[in-house]
């Protein structure tokens, strides 16, 4: 008959040298979890505000840069924004870059020589007396066929993608209507560098001029302004910028 011999218990301390190492795991992945925990919450925190900071910027921005008007004035440069295009705005915004269109969809020139004679446009002549279709084709270099006016404007319209130019004339308070412009610039100068400005002032052009990144062209002369969209016409020579506002500032004076 063999002999059972007891099996002699293991010490304590070696029981708490195989428990330490696994209390450490756990502690370690508690730590570990918490902490990513922490940085995934504190992730989306600041993804959260820097959203809403983005989105303030930007709506700012636009503040500054398209400012609350009535809809005939604000519809054409917010058409690239995908707005709803109002009546006689060419729908252009399916096409591609603005460059590439015009190259290759350029309207035919007109080739009626038109004289710019000096004339006196006053209020009640209506928007449309300052320019004839044929005059502004002969100073854009294009062919605009169709003249519609409305409550604050005038709109010009040719055959091809893009062929579209309006004018809106602010008859008395110019300076006023010009304030925000002018304070906008102020700001943006003071903040910007040059060649970030979104807001460009033009010089040489009446008693203060205003170019956006839409092409937008504001223009002050005494107490009258004058907004010139020329979305399709960024490309204008200055002499030809220049040539569309003194001869139509000639007739409002």
């Amino acid at each position: 008959m063999s002999e059972i011999v007891p099996q002699s218990p293991k010490p304590d301390c070696v029981l708490g040298m195989a428990a330490v190492p696994r209390n450490r795991v756990k502690n370690l992945a508690k730590l570990c979890a918490s902490f990513l925990l922490g940085a995934v919450l504190s992730a989306g925190v600041c993804f959260y505000f820097f959203s809403r900071a983005l989105r303030t910027a930007a709506h700012e921005a636009q503040s500054l840069l398209l400012p609350s008007l009535p809809t005939p004035l604000s519809a054409p440069t917010t058409a690239l924004l995908f707005a709803p295009l109002p009546n006689g705005v060419p729908d252009t915004r399916n096409i591609g870059p603005t460059s590439a269109a015009a190259s290759s969809a350029a309207p035919a020139l007109s080739t009626t020589e038109v004289s710019l004679q000096p004339k006196h446009v006053t209020e009640n002549d209506g928007q449309c007396a300052l320019l004839t279709k044929e005059e502004l084709s002969q100073i854009l270099g294009t062919n605009l066929t169709e003249v519609t006016s409305d409550s604050t404007g005038c709109n010009y319209k040719g055959s091809g993608r893009g062929n579209w130019v309006r004018y809106e004339i602010t008859w008395k308070g110019g300076r006023e209507s010009l304030e925000q412009r002018r304070s906008a610039y102020e700001t943006l100068k003071r903040r910007l560098a040059p060649t970030d400005m979104p807001l460009q002032l033009v010089p040489n052009l009446g008693d203060e001029a205003y170019m956006t990144l839409t092409g937008t062209l504001h223009v002050r002369k005494g107490d009258v302004a004058v907004l010139f969209n020329l979305m399709w016409f960024q490309g204008l020579p200055v002499e030809k910028t220049k040539l569309l506002v003194d001869t139509a500032f000639a007739r409002l004076e």
